[in-house]
């Protein structure tokens, strides 16, 4: 074959293919034109069922985590929608409660929380409960459970210094065994009805509230509706100027 042949020739297989090239990529525009001139709203279902064979994939699927920190207004520590809890909008009375690693060894009525900067009152966790649920020495300590004595504070800011003190929880009947390093321990109590300087203060029962010129925020716990709650906020301004 001449190389004139071979030249035409390898020019027309060249055209060949360039020729096909054109036609796919018309042919796909021509399909996705098509496609999306007849497009529809696709619905995935996530649940824990198997449309196709209606067999259940998992009886108890793990729930929706969320944030464990403190419950703030901005950022990452708004787990509740809404941030429902973080202002107390029902007005309902407060219910506290803290989960504690023990990280210092107690006596069998007391022990230390591990928070130097906890900022509540003295004897704020008085009358609430506290329960021992794990111990890592498997003392006779375990499972001990009652009534909060007293505790000390106000701990954090002390005369406006960057630190503070642990404050220390005294328990009204001793357990069988001392406290120790690695016990976990639950605080919990309800305070109700919500204190007046609760209200008005700010920073205890989820509330913000100020008042001047005589008015008062009160917790109203007697004319309430049978699906109302067990409290509501009663904004009195009956002083003048209030």
């Amino acid at each position: 074959m001449s190389a004139l042949n071979r030249l035409f020739t390898n020019r027309f297989a060249l055209c060949q293919r360039r020729l096909i090239v054109a036609c796919a990529l018309f042919r796909f525009v021509c399909i996705a034109s098509h496609n999306s001139s007849h497009a529809q709203s696709t619905n995935i279902e996530i649940g824990a069922t198997d449309k196709l064979s209606s067999t259940i994939l998992q009886n108890k699927p793990n729930r929706i985590g969320m944030n464990m920190g403190a419950i703030s207004s901005r950022g990452s520590e708004q787990p509740l929608k809404n941030l429902i809890g973080y202002a107390n909008p029902g007005f309902e009375p407060l219910h506290a409660q803290q989960i504690w690693t023990l990280t210092t060894a107690g006596t069998e009525t007391s022990f230390t929380i591990p928070d130097s900067k906890d900022g509540v009152p003295s004897n704020y966790w008085q009358g609430g409960t506290f329960s021992v649920v794990e111990s890592q020495s498997r003392g006779a300590e375990l499972g001990c459970t009652g009534t909060i004595a007293s505790n000390t504070g106000p701990n954090y800011p002390l005369s406006g210094a960057m630190s503070g003190l642990t404050p220390e929880i005294t328990i009204s009947s001793a357990c069988d065994a001392p406290f120790s390093v690695g016990d976990i321990v639950i605080l919990s109590k309800s305070t109700f009805p919500t204190p007046e300087s609760w209200w008005e203060d700010g920073g205890l029962g989820g509330t913000t509230g100020t008042v001047r010129g005589g008015a008062k925020l009160l917790s109203d716990t007697t004319d309430l509706c049978a699906t109302c709650g067990t409290q509501a906020l009663n904004m009195n301004a009956a002083v003048s100027g209030s």
